[in-house]
């Protein structure tokens, strides 16, 4: 399938998913953990609809790229690739047991605005961290990261964006 029909089909799901199950779901009769299934749905289930489908655009594309040319080329993408699942398996590692941190000093009383302030500047030093760690004079680098960094970590940053605003 070409990329053009691809996201059309995939932009043909989303609306039907996104509208039409809305629409119609209010007249079932039926609830989903307490709530009414559109109330559910609006909620939940079209931000989950929306993360399937740029999932499965990026698999599909990652598929459809051609192989890499050259054997060094291809070692060191893999390495890169490697390296850049350790570093965000340690960086979610990082955050929940900052998060865990963080609500055991809540259950042991430290008040909420000292907590607030803790995630507040963990958050701005976490961000300058990566700043200064990461900081390139390439002006091509300045694009998702010269481009090496896989589609799904790009989907991802995306759908977070979108369900951020939403």
């Amino acid at each position: 399938m070409r990329p053009l029909s691809l996201r059309a089909t995939l932009l043909l799901v989303w609306a039907v998913a996104s509208f039409g199950v809305v629409f119609f779901a209010r007249d079932v009769n039926l609830t989903v953990a307490g709530w009414p299934l559109n109330f559910w749905y609006c909620s939940q289930g079209a931000i989950l609809v929306f993360m399937a489908i740029v999932t499965f655009y990026a698999w599909r594309r990652n598929r459809e790229s051609a192989p890499a040319p050259d054997l060094a080329v291809a070692q060191a993408q893999r390495r890169y690739g490697r390296s850049l699942h350790r570093k965000v398996a340690i960086y979610v590692t990082c955050l929940v047991a900052f998060l865990v941190l963080m609500t055991m000093a809540e259950r042991a009383g430290m008040p909420r605005a000292w907590i607030g302030g803790t995630f507040l500047f963990s958050t701005l030093a976490l961000y300058a961290g990566i700043g200064i760690y990461c900081r390139t004079s390439v002006p091509v680098e300045y694009y998702v990261a010269g481009r090496r960094v896989p589609a799904m970590y790009n989907g991802m940053a995306t759908a977070a964006d979108w369900m951020s605003a939403a």
